[in-house]
């Protein structure tokens, strides 16, 4: 797949009150990381900006909470939350190994609506 040419979302102080624009690598790093992860059964997340300038991945459905921070390519920050096996509850940061993640992403995506 090519690199699609995207335009910055958002230009500094986009909120008002100071936040940084979404830099384009950290674009780059979720549209990889997307397509690492992502199964056909996988419903599409809301991708929402953070006032230090990078992205996060947002999943709430299925009885699954699911948030990547995309710090930039290979450094996320994942909190995962299983409402009905609280158990099975994690965050922490990840880098090269996305056994755990790819893992949360499978569960999410098996789970009837």
């Amino acid at each position: 797949m090519g690199k699609a040419r995207l335009a910055r979302p958002y230009r500094a102080d986009w909120n008002s009150y100071g936040a940084r624009p979404v830099e384009f690598s950290n674009l780059e790093a979720t549209v990889e990381l997307l397509k690492w992860v992502m199964r056909p059964n996988t419903p599409p997340p809301n991708i929402v900006p953070t006032v230090d300038g990078n992205l996060q991945l947002e999943w709430h459905e299925r009885g699954i909470d699911l948030e990547i921070r995309i710090r930039s390519r290979g450094r996320y920050y994942v909190t995962f939350e299983d409402l009905q096996s609280p158990s099975r509850d994690w965050e922490g940061p990840i880098t090269t190994n996305l056994s755990q993640l790819k893992a949360a992403i499978d569960s999410l995506s098996d789970r009837p609506d």
